[in-house]
């Protein structure tokens, strides 16, 4: 079972998927730890994958949480 990481962890997942650092293994294992440790870590994706500004992985964290809309019921 992967662990919880801490902002300072998400933030060095976040810039060695930025860097493209890892295999593909590799990157598997991040993003699942992601989603694990993040609620809104769909966000951290899309501003990945969408984004045409040139974040670093502190600035997508805060984003992500910035625009996470979380449902209350």
């Amino acid at each position: 079972m992967t662990k919880k990481l801490s902002r300072e962890e998400i933030i060095d997942t976040i810039d060695k998927i930025l860097l493209a650092e890892g295999t593909d293994e590799e990157e598997d294992l991040w993003l699942e730890q992601l989603s694990i440790s993040v609620p809104y870590y769909q966000e951290i994706y899309r501003i990945i994958a969408t984004s045409t500004e040139d974040l670093t992985a502190e600035e997508i964290l805060d984003k992500a949480k910035a625009n996470h809309k979380p449902i209350i019921l």
